[in-house]
């Protein structure tokens, strides 16, 4: 849940967000395997109270693929370090529900959910500063409209740009202005 506190620096916001996003995925109908409830999610980094170098991980992603997925685990394809220096490919069960109540926190006018998630150690990633999720103020600001065009980066469609290692495919197109809150 929690990771040490690594600065950005003058790492590109793209470069941050191609390696804080992953894949996440779950039967959509328990009663049909083929069945899939797919989607992208990214890892923001909270900072833990009392203790600014230490991190929680928080998952945020479309609530309607979280709300889509049936039963109590999502699976999240994550990138991990081999021990030779690589990265492979692997599976996390990631609890979604506990019984009928959800882990996480859907944002009420947005189709945003967020959650605090637990993932390996060895686990290949960069986690998004919370000072990168831009505000309402932001949006102000710097004049962002609905319609701008935008770098997005994803999984469409249940795909991975190379299987072996799950790297997302980046695009360009247009914004979707919306707002979320971290959970507390």
């Amino acid at each position: 849940m929690t990771s040490d506190a690594l600065p950005v620096g003058a790492v590109a916001l793209n470069t941050v967000m191609m390696d804080s996003t992953f894949k996440i995925s779950g039967p959509a109908d328990l009663t049909k395997p083929n069945l899939i409830s797919s989607g992208t999610g990214f890892l923001v980094g909270r900072p833990v109270p009392g203790d600014p170098n230490r991190l929680y991980y928080v998952l945020v992603t479309a609530a309607h693929v979280i709300n889509g997925t049936q039963g109590d685990t999502a699976t999240l394809v994550l990138r991990v370090k081999t021990a030779a220096g690589g990265y492979k490919r692997t599976e996390h069960k990631l609890p979604i529900r506990k019984g009928a109540t959800p882990l996480w926190t859907r944002q009420p006018t947005a189709d945003v959910a967020v959650m605090y998630v637990d993932l390996p150690a060895n686990l290949s990633t960069q986690l998004v500063p919370q000072d990168f999720l831009a505000t309402d103020t932001d949006f102000q600001k710097y004049e962002f409209h609905p319609g701008d065009e935008v770098f997005t980066v994803g999984y469409p469609y249940v795909l991975e740009a190379n299987k072996l290692r799950s790297r997302s495919s980046a695009a360009a197109g247009s914004l979707l202005i919306l707002s979320c809150r971290l959970p507390k």
